[in-house]
């Protein structure tokens, strides 16, 4: 995931790739930059 924040942020790549709406997105990108991503899909 390091590699995307060169060019759009982690929620950004996550609501185009992954379909969350941008709420849901920004909490689960917050979650990956602490090493503490909340449960859900990809957990």
């Amino acid at each position: 995931m390091a590699e995307v924040g060169v060019t759009m942020n982690a929620w950004e790549y996550r609501t185009k790739w992954y379909g969350e709406d941008e709420k849901t997105a920004k909490a689960r990108a917050r979650g990956l930059a602490k090493g503490t991503a909340p449960k859900g899909d990809d957990a």
